[in-house]
């Protein structure tokens, strides 16, 4: 591997060398038995050495200009709170923010806590998934509502851009600015068989590193196109984010970039893996649709048991995929997955060809809902009371209903319930992955005022 500038990591091994008397916190000291004794020794709270990660200045400072270099942005600033925090900076940065049907739900929770104007576009929804909104869609919905934000998602969990430079652009000339949610695109630039990097069209763009990149779970990285830009944005970020951060998050995010530098190479060897099980699965039950993000491996079951199936199957031979839903297996695949794995998957997958359920039954295919224009984010919702999901079509919800993964709200606070999503979710609740539906079956509705 070659060597690349980690100052947060040297600091921290340094002073884990001293074996200093440490009157200060954490509470354990830098002492740990079994999994926690070399974590413990790094795990260390802001010294004089060790620079603040709310106006860092030092090795923190350092690390993360690194990581803008790396990836072309004009700052950077790490987030030990995931890329939630990243989210609620860009909406606070915001006063009227035109959002898509299916951002994360942090998006509009940001919105409702921050007293935000929040407009959405209702794009089409089908099999399961949001699809990205139309770019003259955005366009004029942007302008009809006086937006002087859009934040749209790219990539999406299942591997398709919602936008690229034209509608940057396009934004730019109106004066409203875009910032994306590009939690799954961390690793976009990395090698010319992947997209650009999403900061390279957008003013500003959170990405979540430990979901393709090699650092630590909860770790993220806000960029920014401009030094302005990014100077509002890291102090609205400081303001969702702990006054204690984690520095080995933070250590491991500066990992993670040595790695992004030093595995270029092997997208070139994942990409020849991956065109390796599509030709395997070519012309089987399984299909693999076109994405943008060849990483991002969807194996598409509904013509042979459906992806619950298809993910249950996998789980039982110890291979985890990223999330299933009714149709799909939806995989995240970097560099280190290497070709033996891949070749175990391929092996499960034809396995699974062979099993009952997926020579008897296949999933019908859900009907395409067509989205409404662009309306207005109300979550003002007042006098909730709990009745059964299966009595609440028609109802307006008064919480957020959805599934997770992805985050993504069936039902938005505010919004009618409908049936086509009811008997969404009970599909889902039997899996144990859905939110805003208590144990009871019940969902929270707005009563009678």
């Amino acid at each position: 591997m070659k060597r690349m500038k980690t100052p947060v990591i040297d600091m921290l091994d340094a002073f884990a060398e001293k074996g200093a008397v440490r009157m200060c916190m954490p509470g354990h000291k830098g002492k740990g038995e079994g999994f926690f004794r070399e974590i413990m020794k790094r795990d260390i709270t802001e010294l004089f050495f060790s620079d603040n990660l709310m106006e860092p200045e030092g090795v923190i400072a350092e690390s993360e200009k690194l990581f803008a270099e790396l990836f072309g942005a004009a700052q950077a600033y790490f987030s030990v709170n995931g890329s939630t925090a990243g989210i609620w900076a860009m909406v606070s940065a915001s006063e009227r923010i035109l959002v898509e049907r299916g951002s994360h739900r942090a998006v509009f929770k940001a919105a409702e806590y921050l007293g935000k104007k929040c407009y959405v576009i209702n794009g089409r929804f089908s099999e399961g998934r949001y699809l990205p909104p139309d770019e003259d869609e955005i366009i004029r919905g942007a302008s009809a509502v006086g937006a002087d934000t859009v934040l749209l998602t790219s990539p999406d969990y299942y591997g398709f851009l919602h936008f690229g430079e034209t509608l940057y652009q396009k934004l730019k000339d109106k004066g409203i600015r875009l910032f994306a949610d590009s939690a799954h695109g961390a690793h976009f630039g990395l090698s010319p068989r992947l997209p650009e990097n999403c900061i390279k069209y957008c003013d500003a763009c959170v990405v979540s590193v430990h979901k393709t990149l090699s650092a630590m779970t909860q770790s993220a990285v806000l960029m920014a196109r401009t030094e302005e830009t990014g100077r509002e944005l890291g102090k609205a970020l400081s303001a969702f984010m702990t006054t204690s951060p984690s520095y080995p998050l933070m250590a491991s995010i500066e990992y993670a970039r040595v790695r992004a530098e030093n595995s270029r190479g092997e997208y070139e060897r994942l990409y020849k893996d991956v065109e390796r099980i599509k030709k395997r699965l070519a012309g089987s039950r399984i299909r693999i649709p076109d994405n943008d993000d060849f990483t991002r491996l969807v194996l598409d079951a509904s013509d042979c048991g459906g992806g619950y199936a298809l993910g249950a199957f996998m789980e039982a031979r110890d291979i985890y995929p990223e999330m299933t839903d009714k149709y799909r297996a939806v995989l995240i695949l970097t560099p280190e997955d290497g070709t033996e794995a891949l070749n175990m998957l391929a092996d499960t997958a034809e396995e699974y060809l062979e099993t009952p359920v997926s020579m008897e039954k296949t999933i019908a295919r859900e009907m395409v809902y067509e989205g409404k224009g662009v309306t207005e984010y109300r979550p003002d919702v007042r006098n909730k009371i709990y009745i059964p999901l299966k009595k609440a079509c028609g109802e307006r919800a008064a919480e957020e209903i959805g599934i997770m993964p992805p985050c993504v709200p069936l039902i938005m606070k505010g919004e009618i319930i409908n049936e086509e999503v009811i008997n969404l979710l009970y599909d889902e609740i039997k899996r144990g992955n859905v939110y805003g539906v208590d144990g009871d079956g019940q969902v929270a509705v707005e009563g009678a005022k």
